[in-house]
């Protein structure tokens, strides 16, 4: 239970309270712990007749830990309170007739005890009960005679509703409470831990200023139902277990609605170093007990930043020093020495002489040298001896692993006798707090295990024996050994990890993950070398090619990406039509496989074409058939598939399936080819590995239960061993025959990949910790030990019993007393859960006993069950019981069948109607149904209920008499004639039933107080500044009777943007005909409309559930342009020449902008365009400036101002321009057309020669290159070289003629090659001078070569390149489909109707090929437009047409 900050002012840390008592006259409420060690507690005492009552300080005694300590109490708060309207929320369901005290008993006790408390005129009380649903029995009222009978009266019925009891409409406690005239408080009462949907709950109970107080009655409550109370300025308690108890805390709760007068007992505690002090308050006649927590700020620590430190491998004759950082925590530490028992071990530095102080956060480091003798493991602890509350502990070892023998069983080590399902704890030493642990348990003495954890540390692990009784159990522990400095540990990423590979050489590692990235680690480090490309989801799959620097990465955005990780450059592109989930190489890197959620493919890694699709048939029931894991034989004949729960073989040219293994349950992840192809290891979700014979199709070996799914499987290369990656956080080396050899643990997620390299010297592991590792894998050794001698476990037998309800009809509920489970041995029987699992769920309900609970030997469990039947037939759950000895189940049954009449409606609301003006009548339809067998008497038709009054029948009751398919209406009328909400119930007494139907209905009473407030609220943009807004907001009073507001607040994702103020003193009365006002004030945060509404609350009658909503219209725009340089240098422009820059104008506000279609002349410059000439918010425009050329020696400048006409935030662009003279020229290869086998002379021509009279060059040398299959020299022309791949490369000196522009002829033979056209390229120009030499390429153009796809055809005046675009007219973003046949540069650019190159959306060299080229239409304008298609020797144009 907690206190709220406003009632104590110190504000309040609260606990949970353990009520215990010898007379319970007072409760301790809360305790304010956060100046510690000076403590204050709440404390609500009453005198016998139910009155507050302030204790004084010689009337306390308080203890902390038996220790009597000096105390002051004084008496705060109101001796007589303020109104307050209560109600009380009453637990119903069946599990209220159970236990030693029942809780229903209780809570009737408790209530009836605080009705002294509600002594004002104008304190009002109601009730509201809850099982299945929710009853409002007693509306608020300030007259109840009725009250006390009416809570005596209620009985238990079936389930257990709290979310409607608060909630409901329109019989919830927030209903009745919105429109409550006082402060607006509730009890709720539960002898259970529901889960709510606590958010909704918390913004009503808010919005209406309730206070929701909670009284656990035999239960601890839930996290979410103590929030509740928290977050509403009420309290809570939980685990009463007596009516006293729950009186005390019930009066003490309301006293705290109402402002009385409590008592403060303040005293300062001595235990400084204790974690939880227990404390006794008590009087003369009474005491009560309570617990708390020291704050771990007030605690003097002495921390140590490592637990463990691991010296590894030291040779004998060598040493190795690690550290450890000691830091005072929480204040000042004195220290005393360090101790270190094992001299191999001593402080090289940080030792502590004599008596020493650390400041409080002050560090020092103690450095510790390990010098061994020989190579036996040496382990030892450093112990620092100081006043710290809490002394450090660091545990020290070092020596060869292979030496390791330390690890020993301490307990259960045998002899125990341990009782199944219930917790144990298994614990060993000789190792470090920091090793890993696999612990397994045996119930035959060692001959089989099962694992109980893969990755137990901190010297201990918890474990539940059962469900299997034996006499013959053991433990066993292993530990694989291996030196911490063979572990790589990757630089952790901030995502998930679920695929990682090494290199073609081992030294790095490439990874992907849930970030989308694929990257590269230095596999020696476990730094990242660079990002080598993205996907656009998670990189599921990788795998690196066994001789060349690639990498394929298979993505749930549906593709495999072709990677060189050298460069980070994208290789190629392979589209799916589904997720991929798995990619593998054949041994030679010839081919790829490819699987995904509904295809394997088989991919040429030499064209990266798609050469064979294989669909994969949809898999049946819950386990699709998804491709998660492939495998290629060594010779690459065969591939084997994970497939859903099944493992196919392939052959890997056709895809064909040659054979499938069943037997695995749940889908299999991951597959394996062992090398010589005999053998394929198969896992799963059922945490089992599988070897199979791949000719007989028979299991070979099976591992036991893991306890994690097995994620990943890989053979070494010389079929040795086997790894697995598993959910288990581990990576497993296995034998060929499925013995587990050693255990990789240190991860803290599930390990989806562990891959070896080529030597199988090293394995990488990738997790959801974010981490890959590298383990050094040479030399691993097990270190192991098991229970000296037998221990036992024992468990009784726990036998079901079924147990049905008979006939129950539909609409109605009935609750019995059963003994569902029995214990028929000799022994306990532990239950650790009881639960309905499956059927009928809603329609049956059981109150069960707080779990664990033992059944003792020929004993049983008696529930409470309820069936409340929906619909005719033959109903039915099953209940689950999870014992220590194994899961069972026994049945619920019932028959649902048709009630006697059927009665329309079955709760009906009146709403809210003015007292003494207003009625409202309601028919309800009595039927006897068509199908009945005989007639149905009705005695008559009432209402009940303590306020029924203002209900009446007003005809259609008496009695009467139905035939089947006969209809009565009977009319109902509200008539209020007070304020206030009120319940009553229409009774139907049908003779012949055992349960009479009833209809349960609502109304209110109300004032005619009607509110009118703005339709909206609208606060205009402010574009240049955040400075606030204020709008004042009136609320007037149409009606003629009071209008109470009770709050005015701002609720929507942009709420925290706007305050209101001006009206603070809620619940605010405004008189009929009167108006009220208050300000609305935005102050922006960020840019953009804002999602907001304000929220009156009142009393008025035309409010919806008591809340009007006013619409914010509200915005904030920012203008605001960037420019990606602010200043453009053309520096040292040659004369003569122009020289164009190209940079970007960024719109970073919320408006969209737009410029001038250029040219737009400056003098000596030019901004050629601004495209496009509209910068939507955020977009960015590209704008090109052009510098027109100068004279030798002189400068420019000039500027352009984008302007800001609104908020005068103009910014400019500088220009500048200097110009030199230079000597220079350039260097030109004409295009030209030719035939295959003729020979064709191509001209090389310099021209443009400026200031060559200040030079003494007479020639120049070019180095070209070109398609060497398609062009070979002849002639004079140089023969040059030609490379592995093809290109010729050829040097040729250009004469320079004196005047005038030289002509250069070279000559070649067209030949029959592997490209239709030949690029003659210049690599590089040069002299033995200083010039500037521009240059163009050329191209030979074979004209008899078809360019179109499939084999080279002879052909004349063939089109080889192609561009379509789709869909059209474009009104979003659109696709460009181009085909290209040569190799060379590309371009698309995007033209308007004058001409004008508007963008290019791509400028790449490409080879053969077809290719998509997306392109972004959302900032261009409608109207028509054209893509050209510029390739090195055609220019193709396509119309795009936008239409948005």
């Amino acid at each position: 239970m907690r206190v709220p900050i406003r009632l104590f002012t110190l504000g309040v840390v609260c606990l949970a309270v353990t009520a215990k008592a010898t007379a319970q006259d007072f409760a301790i409420l809360a305790k304010e712990i956060r100046a510690f060690p000076n403590i204050r507690a709440l404390v609500y005492s009453f005198n016998q007749n139910g009155q507050p009552l302030v204790l004084n300080t010689s009337a306390l005694t308080v203890r902390e830990n038996g220790t009597i300590v000096s105390h002051i109490a004084n008496g705060i708060g109101d001796s007589t309170g303020r109104n307050v309207s209560m109600m009380f929320v009453m637990d119903a369901s069946s599990s209220t007739r159970t236990g030693t005290t029942f809780p229903q008993d209780m809570q009737k006790t408790a209530i009836k005890a605080t009705e002294r408390l509600f002594d004002k005129p104008l304190d009002e009380v109601g009730l509201i009960t809850y099982d299945n649903r929710a009853t409002l029995v007693y509306g608020l009222t300030s007259t109840r005679p009725q009250f006390a009978s009416v809570v005596d009266g209620i009985a238990a019925g079936t389930g257990d509703n709290i979310p409607d009891a608060l909630a409901g409409s329109p019989y919830g406690a927030f209903s009745q409470l919105q429109n409550a005239s006082n402060s607006r408080a509730l009890i709720l009462f539960t002898d259970g831990a529901p889960s709510l949907p606590i958010s909704s709950l918390i913004t009503t109970a808010r919005a209406f200023r309730i206070a929701v107080y909670v009284v656990g009655l035999n239960t601890s409550l839930s996290d979410e139902v103590k929030l509740l109370a928290d977050t509403t300025g009420g309290l809570w308690v939980e685990n009463i277990t007596t009516s006293a108890d729950a009186t005390v805390y019930t009066r003490a709760f309301a006293a705290h609605a109402k402002g009385l007068r409590y008592t403060e007992v303040e005293w300062t505690s001595n235990l400084k170093c204790a974690t939880t002090v227990g404390i006794d308050l008590s009087t003369s006649s009474s005491s009560r007990t309570d617990t708390y927590t020291v704050p771990s700020t007030a605690r003097t620590l002495l921390t140590a930043s490592v637990t463990s430190l691991d010296f590894g491998e030291v040779q004998a004759g060598e040493t190795r020093e690690l550290s450890v950082m000691i830091t005072a925590r929480n204040g000042d530490c004195s220290l005393g020495s360090i101790t270190i028992p094992n001299s191999r071990f001593t402080i090289v530095e940080g030792a502590i002489s004599g008596p020493d102080t650390l400041s409080a956060n002050e560090s020092r480091t103690i450095r510790i040298r390990f010098t061994p003798l020989d190579s036996s493991i040496n382990v030892s602890t450093l112990t620092i001896e100081s006043e710290a509350c809490d002394q450090e502990v660091v545990y020290m070892r070092g020596g060869f692993r292979a030496r390791d023998r330390a690890l020993r069983i301490t307990s259960p080590n045998g002899g125990e006798q341990l009782q199944a399902g219930l917790p144990t704890t298994i614990t060993w030493e000789g190792a470090l707090p920091s090793d890993i642990v696999r612990v397994d348990v045996s119930t035959d003495a060692g001959t089989s295990w099962a694992p109980v954890s893969e990755t137990a540390d901190g010297l201990e692990a918890t474990w539940i024996p059962g469900p299997a009784t034996t006499i013959r159990g053991r433990i066993r522990l292993q530990r694989t050994a291996i030196d911490p400095s063979k572990i790589v540990s990757t630089v952790p990423q901030r995502d998930p990890l679920y695929a990682a590979d090494f290199t073609r050489d081992g030294r790095h590692v490439v990874t992907g993950g849930d970030d989308r990235s694929v990257r590269l680690y230095d596999a020696r480090t476990g730094e990242q070398v660079r990002i080598i490309g993205t996907h656009g989801d998670w990189v599921w799959a990788v795998a690196c090619h066994p001789s060349r620097p690639l990498v394929a990465t298979g993505s749930h955005d549906g593709s495999v990406r072709i990677w060189n990780y050298e460069t980070a450059t994208r290789v190629a592109l392979i589209p799916a039509s589904d997720r991929i989930w798995s990619v593998a190489f054949t041994a030679d890197g010839s081919t790829l496989f490819v699987g995904s959620d509904s295809e394997v493919m088989r991919v040429n890694t030499e064209t990266w074409a798609v050469e064979r699709t294989r669909q994969i048939p949809a898999g049946s029931g819950s386990v699709p058939n998804v491709i998660y894991s492939i495998s290629v034989s060594s010779d690459g004949s065969r591939i084997v598939t994970a497939e859903g729960s099944r493992v196919v073989v392939r052959n890997a040219t056709t895809l064909d399936s040659l054979a499938g293994f069943s037997g695995h349950e749940g889908p299999v992840y991951a597959v394996a080819f062992s090398p010589d192809g005999s053998r394929i290891a198969s896992g799963g979700a059922d945490r089992i590995i599988r070897t199979w014979n791949t000719t007989s199709a028979q299991v070979v070996n099976v591992t036991p239960l893991a306890t994690g799914s097995i994620l990943s499987l890989q053979y070494a290369t010389n079929g040795q061993f086997l790894i697995a990656g598993g959910g288990d956080a581990t990576a497993k080396i296995y034998s060929p025959n499925l013995t587990l050899q050693n255990s990789l643990a240190g991860h803290a997620g599930l390990v989806y990949s562990a891959r070896l390299d080529r030597t199988n010297g090293f394995i990488v592991t990738a997790s959801t910790d974010y981490t890959a590792r590298i383990w050094d894998i040479a030399g691993l050794r097990t270190i192991e030990d098991v229970s000296d001698a037998d221990f036992a476990i024992v468990g009784g037998t726990a036998a079901p019993l079924d147990r049905t309800f008979g006939d129950v009809a539909v609409g109605t509920g009935v609750d019995r007393k059963f003994t569902i489970i029995e214990n028929t041995g000799n022994s306990p029987v532990v239950v650790r859960a009881i639960r309905i699992a499956s059927g009928n769920v809603s329609e049956f309900g059981i109150a069960t006993p707080s779990t664990p609970v033992t059944i003792p030997a020929n004993g049983s469990i008696e529930v409470i069950a309820s069936f409340t039947p929906t619909a005719t037939g033959q109903r039915s759950v099953a209940v689950e019981f999870e014992t220590g000895s194994g899961t069972i189940r026994s049945n619920l049954t019932g028959n649902g069948v048709a009630p006697r009449l059927l009665v329309t409606p079955t709760v009906y609301d009146f709403g809210r109607k003015l007292a003494n003006q207003q009625e409202e009548d309601l028919t309800v339809n009595i039927e006897n149904p068509a199908g009945a067998s005989a007639p149905v008497t009705v005695n008559s038709v009432t209402i009940a209920g303590p306020q029924s009054t203002m209900y009446s029948v007003t005809s259609g009751g008496g009695s009467f008499t139905l035939s089947p398919g006969q209809r009565r209406p009977v009319v109902v009328r509200f008539t209020p004639t007070d304020l206030g909400r009120f319940p009553g119930v229409i009774v139907i007494d049908d003779a012949g039933a055992t349960i009479d139907p009833t209809v349960r209905i609502y109304g209110e009473g109300a004032g005619d107080s009607r509110i009118e407030a703005p339709v909206s609220l609208i606060f205009e943009s402010e574009p240049c500044s955040s400075k606030a807004i204020i709008q004042t907001v009136q609320v007037s009073n149409r009606g003629t009777a009071t209008l109470r507001l009770f709050a005015v607040g701002v609720e929507g994702a942009d709420a925290g943007e706007f305050t209101v103020s001006g009206a603070n003193n809620f619940p605010l009365d405004v008189a009929a005909g009167s108006t009220t006002s208050f300000s609305a004030t935005f102050r922006p945060r960020t840019a953009g409309p804002k999602s907001a509404r304000l929220v009156i609350t009142s009393n008025a009658l035309n409010a919806t559930a008591g809340r009007t909503t006013v619409p914010i219209i509200a915005r904030k725009d920012s203008l605001s342009i960037e420019l990606s340089r602010s200043t453009v240098n053309f520096e040292n422009t040659p004369e003569g020449r122009t020289a164009t820059e190209r940079l970007l104008l960024i719109n970073s506000g919320t408006v969209r902008r737009q410029w001038p279609r250029g040219p737009i002349n400056l003098g000596a410059f030019v901004i050629e365009s601004i495209t496009p000439d509209i910068t939507q918010p955020g977009e960015q425009s590209e704008v090109t400036v052009t510098f027109k050329g100068g004279t030798a020696g002189e400068s420019y400048n000039a500027s352009y101002v984008f302007p800001d006409s609104t908020c005068g935030r103009d910014v400019t662009l500088t220009l500048l321009a200097s110009v030199k003279s230079y000597i220079g020229c350039t260097v030109r290869i004409d295009s030209v057309r030719t035939s295959i086998g003729n020979t064709v002379t191509v001209p090389i021509h310099i021209d443009n020669k400026v200031n060559f009279d200040r030079t003494t060059v007479t020639s120049i040398n070019v180095q070209i290159s070109t398609n060497g299959s398609v062009l070979v020299p002849t002639g004079d022309t140089p023969a040059g070289t030609v490379t592995s791949d093809g290109q010729r490369t050829l040097t040729v000196s250009l004469p320079i003629p004196t005047s005038g522009t030289a002509t250069t002829p070279l000559q070649f033979r067209a030949l029959w090659g592997t490209e239709a056209s030949a690029i003659l390229r210049i690599d590089s120009a040069w002299t033995n001078d200083t010039l500037l030499i521009t240059t163009d390429d050329g191209v030979v153009i074979l004209d008899d070569i078809c360019r179109e796809g499939g084999a080279r055809l002879l052909a004349v005046g063939t089109q080889s390149a192609s561009i379509t675009v789709a869909p059209l007219p474009a009104a979003g973003p659109v696709t460009a489909r181009i085909g290209v046949s040569e190799r060379g540069r590309t371009r698309v650019e995007i033209v308007d109707l004058a001409g004008r190159t508007i963008r290019t959306p791509f400028d790449a060299p490409l080879v053969p090929g077809l290719y998509d080229v997306p392109i972004d239409t959302s900032t261009m304008e409608n109207g028509t437009y054209f893509l050209i298609l510029i390739t090195p020797t055609e220019r193709i144009s396509q119309r795009l047409d936008i239409v948005k």
